[in-house]
């Protein structure tokens, strides 16, 4: 009985930290029981790592053993909640950045593992002026809000496609400022999500049409 107990107080602070970054954007495509249970457990190690710490920190302040045992029954939340934080929407992306360099220095080309092409380099919490095109036509063009991963079952996007993001590719005199960066192709729906720049500021509520003819 007490291994189990033991288990599951090793897994809670990462089960915590886990649905945190879930919670703030870490969407998942489904796992395996055997794959939730190793992420878990990545998790755990780190929060389990920092809780040990503090552990060291009161041992080493000579704090009563009472107020440690609640001091860390405390911190298992805590802990578990920065550290899906923190993972989440600081750490990821400098390490994909890293993970994503050293493939393009050591091979010439990225390499994607779970996440979609598309997921992967356009949920960065930037903005992304896009345009999708279906079977030769356009059905959307605007800022790029989301989408499920290619393993889903269910594959969708979410695109902030008011009519004046394609008024503003499709005006010649603006060309130079909306060029064309990068295009995404997925040969199994016949769709093609093409990316382009755009000026700064662009998005903004108080974005001056004014300022890209000036």
């Amino acid at each position: 009985m007490e291994h189990y107990i033991l288990v599951i107080l090793m897994l809670t602070p990462g089960f915590i930290a886990k649905e945190t970054a879930r919670m703030v954007g870490n969407i998942k495509k489904k796992s395996s029981a055997l794959e939730q249970g190793i992420n878990y457990f990545v998790y755990s190690f780190f929060t389990l790592a920092l809780i040990g710490s503090l552990f060291l920190l009161m041992e080493y302040i000579q704090v009563s053993v009472m107020m440690q045992l609640g001091i860390l029954i405390l911190s298992i939340p805590i802990v578990g909640v920065l550290v899906g934080i923190i993972w989440q929407l600081f750490l990821k992306h400098q390490f994909i950045k890293m993970c994503r360099w050293l493939s393009i220095r050591f091979t010439g080309y990225e390499y994607f593992q779970e996440d979609s092409l598309l997921n992967t380099n356009m949920m960065d919490g930037e903005h992304h002026l896009i345009e999708v095109i279906k079977d030769g036509e356009r059905v959307a063009a605007g800022d790029f809000l989301g989408a499920s991963f290619g393993t889903d079952e269910v594959e969708e996007m979410k695109v902030n496609s008011h009519p004046v993001y394609a008024e503003w590719l499709d005006d010649k005199r603006y060309a130079s400022w909306f060029q064309h960066k990068c295009v995404f192709l997925d040969f199994t729906h016949n769709i093609r999500v093409i990316e382009y720049t755009y000026p700064e500021g662009f998005f903004d509520a108080k974005f001056d049409p004014n300022k890209i003819t000036s």
